[in-house]
C-alpha cells in the first residue's frame, strides 16, 4: 500500500500538539531522532512552565478584585490603598534582579519554587490580615513573586532563536486564561465564604504548585546550543569562579553589556510613557469621555483579547518576517503615534476602540519581543539576570509614572499627557533605531525561508 499515510506514534503526536501550544513547533524533517526526543522533553517542560503561569495568574486575580473591600474593611483610605500598590512595586524592583541571579546560578526550577513560595506567603498573610500592619506585611513576599521572569528564562534557555518570540508570547496566553478564570472564581468564593477565604484558597493553590514543581519539574541542564558550543560553555564555566546568587557585581556586569544597556534604556523610556498613560487611563475615560463602568469594563476586556490575539497570531508572524529588531522599531513607532491620538482625538467609545487597537497590539509586541532580544544579547548563564533587569525597570516605571502622569493631568490636560507619553516612547524608538540597528539587527534576523536547526 504505497499510497497509505503512515500514522504517527502517540509520542510524536504529543510532541506536535504540545509544541504547537507552547509555540516551539519545528518540522520533524529538519531534526534528527535525538533532536526530536530533546524537543519533546523541552515541550513537556514548557507545558509545566505554562501550568505555573496559569496558577500564578489565577491566584493573583482571585485576590485582586477583593483587595479594595479587604482594605475598606480595615478603614483604609485611597491614599493608603495607593501606598500598598507602590510598596509592591518597590519590593518587585528589588527582588527582580535577585531572583534573576538565582535563576542563572541555581536554575529556573529553584526560581519558580521561590516565586510560587512568595505567592503562597503573600496570600496566606492576606488571609490573616485582620489588622493594617499584617496587610502591609503581606506585601513583603512580593520581593519573590517573579514567576513570569522565571518562565521567560526557561523559554529563552531551551527554545531555538527563530521560535523564541512566539514561545514567549504563548506565556501571555496562559496568563490570560488564568486571569479570566481567576477573577470570577475569586469573586464567587468571596461572595459565599468571605474575602479571607479567597486569599486562603489562593495560598493553597500556590502551595500545591510548589510541591508539583519540586516533584515533577526537572532541573534544566539542556539548552539550544550545539555540542561544540556546549563544550565551549563548559570550559568557560570551569575557568570562571562560581559566583553567589546575591553577587550584585554580576548584575552590574550584565547591565554593562552594550546591547543589554540599550534595551534596558529603551524599556525604561517606553515604560515611563506607557505607564503614564495606563495609570491615568481609567480617569481619562471616565472624566473626559464620560464613560461608565460597564463601558470601561468592555474596553479593558477588548484590550485583553487584543493582547492574546497579538501574542498568539501576530508576534510570531512579524518576528519571522521582519526580525525581532525591526518588529520592535515598528511597534514602538505605532505606540508613540497611537497614545497621543487616543488622548487628542477620542470622543466616544467607538473612537476609543478604533484608536486602542494598534496601541494594544503594539504594546503587547514590545513586551514579548523585548524578552527575546534581551535574552539573545547575553550568554545563557546570564539570561535570568538580563530578563530581570527589564522587569525591574518596569517596576521602577510603575513607581514614577503615576506621580508624573497625575501631575501633568492636574496642571495641564489630557492631550498634553498623551503628547508627553508619545514623546518618551518616540525618543525610545529613535534611540533604538539609531544605536541598535548595527548591534541588534543580527541578534534575531528574519527566519522566513530558513531551515530550522
Amino acid at each position: 500500500m504505497g499510497g497509505a499515510v503512515k500514522e504517527l506514534p502517540h509520542s510524536a503526536k504529543w510532541r506536535i500538539v504540545s509544541e504547537r501550544f507552547v509555540g516551539t513547533y519545528t518540522d520533524p524533517a529538519d531534526l534528527s531522532e535525538a533532536e526530536q526526543r530533546a524537543r519533546a522533553e523541552h515541550a513537556t517542560v514548557l507545558l509545566h512552565v505554562h501550568a505555573n503561569i496559569f496558577v500564578y495568574a489565577c491566584c493573583f486575580w482571585m485576590q485582586q478584585p477583593i483587595l479594595p473591600s479587604l482594605t475598606k474593611a480595615l478603614g483604609v483610605d485611597s491614599v493608603v490603598f495607593g501606598t500598598l500598590s507602590s510598596v509592591i512595586n518597590v519590593f518587585a524592583l528589588v527582588g527582580g534582579p535577585l531572583v534573576g541571579r538565582i535563576v542563572d546560578t541555581s536554575g529556573p526550577k529553584t526560581g519558580l519554587i521561590i516565586s510560587q513560595g512568595g505567592s503562597f506567603l503573600m496570600y496566606a498573610l492576606m488571609a490573616c490580615a485582620y489588622t493594617l500592619p499584617i496587610l502591609f506585611l503581606s506585601r513583603v513576599p512580593a520581593i519573590a513573586q517573579h514567576a513570569m521572569l522565571c518562565a521567560q528564562a526557561v523559554v529563552s534557555k531551551i527554545t531555538l532563536p527563530q521560535n523564541r518570540a512566539s514561545a514567549l508570547g504563548r506565556l501571555s496566553l496562559s496568563y490570560a486564561i488564568g486571569m479570566v478564570l481567576g477573577s470570577p472564581v475569586g469573586g464567587t468564593i468571596s461572595k459565599n465564604y468571605g474575602d479571607h477565604m479567597t486569599c486562603l484558597s489562593a495560598s493553597v493553590l500556590s502551595l500545591l504548585m510548589i510541591v508539583t514543581n519540586y516533584v515533577y519539574l526537572p532541573s534544566l541542564t539542556t539548552s539550544t546550543t550545539t555540542d561544540s558550543q556546549a563544550d565551549s560553555a563548559a570550559e568557560e564555566c570551569k575557568a570562571k569562579p562560581k559566583k553567589s546568587a546575591l553577587d550584585v557585581t554580576e548584575i552590574v556586569e550584565v547591565l554593562r553589556v552594550q546591547k543589554v544597556f540599550l534595551l534596558v534604556t529603551f524599556s525604561f523610556l517606553v515604560g515611563l510613557g506607557m505607564n503614564m498613560y495606563t495609570s491615568m487611563f481609567s480617569l481619562i475615560m471616565t472624566d473626559s469621555i464620560h464613560m461608565d463602568s460597564q463601558s470601561l469594563g468592555m474596553l479593558m476586556a477588548y484590550a485583553g483579547v487584543l493582547s492574546v490575539v497579538a501574542n498568539v497570531g501576530v508576534v510570531g508572524a512579524l518576528s519571522g518576517s521582519l526580525g525581532d529588531f525591526k518588529t520592535m522599531v515598528v511597534a514602538s513607532f505605532l505606540l508613540a503615534v497611537g497614545i497621543p491620538s487616543i488622548c487628542v482625538y477620542s470622543t466616544d467609545l467607538v473612537s476609543v476602540l478604533v484608536l486602542t487597537t494598534p496601541t494594544s497590539i503594539s504594546s503587547t509586541i514590545i513586551y514579548t519581543v523585548l524578552g527575546a532580544l534581551i535574552s539573545g544579547s547575553v550568554h545563557q548563564d546570564q539570561t535570568g539576570t538580563a530578563i530581570s533587569l527589564s522587569h525591574a525597570v518596569r517596576s521602577l516605571c510603575g513607581i514614577i509614572s503615576p506621580i508624573v502622569g497625575g501631575y501633568i493631568l492636574r496642571e495641564f490636560d489630557v492631550p498634553t499627557l498623551g503628547i508627553v507619553a508619545g514623546a518618551l516612547i518616540g525618543s525610545a524608538c529613535a534611540c533604538l533605531w539609531l544605536m541598535g540597528r548595527d548591534m541588534l539587527d543580527s541578534v534575531t534576523a528574519p527566519t522566513s525561508g530558513k531551515k530550522s536547526t
